[in-house]
């Protein structure tokens, strides 16, 4: 649940601060915001959902 929960509020900082460094200028650190929020972020989320349906079947 906590890295679910996690990766989805991962997404929304890092989308923001994308937004706010690309605003700034500064281009290279806010290229590295948007990958992380386009691609770590939903694979931690599948991660986080895949744990929840494996430990809730076991109960």
């Amino acid at each position: 649940m906590t890295l679910l929960v996690a990766s989805i509020i991962g997404f929304i900082v890092f989308a923001i601060l994308h937004n706010v460094i690309e605003a700034v200028g500064v281009e290279i650190i806010g290229a590295g915001f948007f990958l992380i929020a386009m691609f770590v972020c939903p694979v931690t989320f599948l991660l986080g959902l895949v744990g929840i349906l494996i430990t809730g079947s076991r109960e």
